[in-house]
């Protein structure tokens, strides 16, 4: 039976209910299923959450959770005393790692909608969204002449949305009704999990699995660390402002 997978709606939710429904451990590895889950699986560009799941008898330890076949699992080790099959259990997703995943995959939409703005309007084929390096990459090429401007563009465009604000938006849609709802439609969408249309400002979202803060206000100051042209295709480096 597939996971239902509640942070597709419940995005800002970091604590709920759900029941262990398969529980594989030894001393040094544990694997759970649950009938539902708070915890995003790695894909889509982004990284997993960590956290714990607690019932009334142990705690598990989540450092990492992926998706199999519409299941997703959550992969650590049990930390306090001993847990099976159909209890209760009490997710707590870590709330720093979730917000700095979110901001990153959020800040890259954001990127999405200031190069439309600016007038670089190519349809973006990847992204990814990892601490280490997170960039978006877009079909169509950026001339060398015309990189320093597009920084320059896109960041004080960005700047002008993040002041701005727009709450962000999601919506689990049927595959029919991608185009009309997308400023870019992925040559594959998920067959394994819902359709979700996130979108960071104005009318037109794309389709997205990951997790996101509420308002686009509440982004560190996003800037271009390089912009990159390789085989037709224009790779965007961005990091995010301590403030």
């Amino acid at each position: 039976m597939m996971t239902t997978l509640l942070y597709l709606e419940h995005q800002q939710q970091l604590t709920g209910i759900a029941r262990i429904t398969q529980m594989r451990t030894s001393d040094s590895h544990g694997e759970i299923e649950l009938d539902q889950t708070l915890f995003y699986p790695r894909g889509g560009g982004q990284p997993a959450d960590i956290g714990q799941i607690e019932t009334e008898t142990g705690t598990f330890k989540v450092n990492d959770v992926r998706m199999q076949d519409g299941i997703v699992i959550h992969v650590g080790k049990v930390i306090r005393g001993s847990m099976k099959v159909g209890q209760d259990a009490t997710l707590h997703v870590d709330a720093t790692v979730r917000e700095h995943h979110a901001q990153l995959h959020t800040a890259g939409h954001l990127l999405d909608v200031a190069m439309l703005h600016t007038g670089f309007g190519f349809p973006p084929n990847k992204g990814y969204h990892y601490p280490d390096s997170p960039y978006v990459e877009y079909t169509g090429i950026i001339p060398p002449e015309d990189r320093p401007r597009a920084k320059t563009a896109l960041e004080t465009e960005m700047d002008r949305l993040r002041s701005e604000g727009f709450e962000v938006q999601h919506r689990i849609v049927q595959a029919e009704d991608v185009p009309q709802l997308c400023y870019a439609v992925p040559s594959q969408l998920p067959a394994d999990k819902p359709i979700r249309i996130v979108t960071v400002y104005g009318d037109k979202g794309i389709p997205c699995g990951g997790t996101h803060v509420a308002n686009i206000n509440q982004l560190k100051p996003v800037r271009i660390k390089k912009i990159k042209v390789k085989s037709g295709k224009t790779r965007i480096t961005y990091v995010l402002e301590a403030t």
